[in-house]
């Protein structure tokens, strides 16, 4: 039996449970895999496609201080002895990963976009060298631990109840962090749920903006490349690639991209890819449907017009 516990932040409750593919893909092929979850102050909230969820019954955790939530977790280690331990890579999560890790005296791979069995030995699969290249990483150690990167992995559409257990905490690390004030995040749309996707990179770096009335002309979201978020250009929320988010949608329009293999890694299933390049031998060509050689901003402004105009 291969145990792996994922830890359940409330506030990215979809982004957690879609680290059960993670599980499933460190299995070795005659074992079975058992999945729990632990959450605070979940409540109501419902919590599908896990075997079992762990409730420590009069806890009371400040989820913003993750030194006071990893040690509550090395509690529940110490009693459930699991196999993995998956985090979320979001803001919590990277904060939270590697104080477990040290309290648990073993090692972390941080960020992994994949996992995998290879001769019979289990892979985390993370980017290295600034994206370029993918690197992988042979556990050996027990627990073994990952933090996974949001949007990579989709929620599975399982409808299981887990079975829910109680566990008394003996834990005595109190928080001493405060609480101040909350505020909104900001507004964009999340871009790995967008059908239609309007992206740029540096071909289009200073008419970076002619692409947002696009989006809204064809009701799809903006996406930017590595390149113009590193530049200031562009929201890192917006960005797609390996140290981005993974897309899948229906439509890409890429304006000015290259296609570097750190941008391509973020095209998941796309159904039609149309590039828009000066050199029509960039890479990204060889995966579009459509390519359209020629200046990204003067293609948008055209393709914006006509649109409007028949509309």
């Amino acid at each position: 039996m291969f145990k792996t516990l994922i830890f359940l932040d409330k506030n990215n409750l979809d982004k957690c449970l879609a680290l059960t593919a993670v599980a499933q893909k460190l299995r070795q092929e005659t074992e079975e895999v058992e999945i729990y979850g632990l959450g605070f102050d979940l409540g109501s909230t419902q919590v599908t496609g896990i075997d079992k969820l762990i409730d420590i019954a009069g806890a009371t955790v400040n989820l913003y201080d993750a030194r006071q939530v990893s040690a509550f977790l090395a509690e529940v280690q110490q009693q459930f002895q699991f196999d993995c331990i998956l985090i979320l890579a979001n803001s919590l999560g990277k904060m939270l990963a590697p104080r477990l890790a040290m309290k648990l005296k073993t090692g972390l791979t941080a960020e992994i976009t994949d996992a995998a069995i290879l001769k019979g030995e289990r892979h985390l699969i993370r980017p290295a060298f600034q994206g370029n290249r993918m690197a992988n990483i042979v556990c050996r150690t027990s627990p073994i631990m990952a933090s996974v990167r949001p949007d990579v992995f989709r929620k599975n559409d399982s409808d299981k109840i887990p079975e829910k257990l109680s566990m008394q905490s003996s834990c005595k690390e109190k928080s001493s962090l405060k609480v101040i004030a909350k505020s909104q995040s900001n507004p964009h749309a999340d871009i790995t749920k967008s059908k239609v996707l309007i992206s740029g990179g540096g071909g289009i770096e200073k008419e970076f903006a002619l692409l947002s009335v696009l989006s809204d002309t064809l009701n799809g979201e903006l996406a930017a490349s590595k390149k113009l978020v590193d530049a200031g250009v562009a929201l890192r929320d917006i960005q797609v690639g390996q140290s981005g988010k993974i897309v899948s949608p229906d439509l890409y329009m890429a304006f000015g991209i290259h296609g570097t293999v750190h941008h391509v890694a973020g095209l998941r299933d796309v159904k039609h890819i149309i590039s828009v390049n000066t050199n029509k031998l960039a890479p990204i060509s060889a995966l579009s449907t459509i390519v359209v050689e020629g200046d990204a901003a003067d293609f948008a402004q055209k393709l914006n017009k006509k649109i409007k105009e028949n509309a």
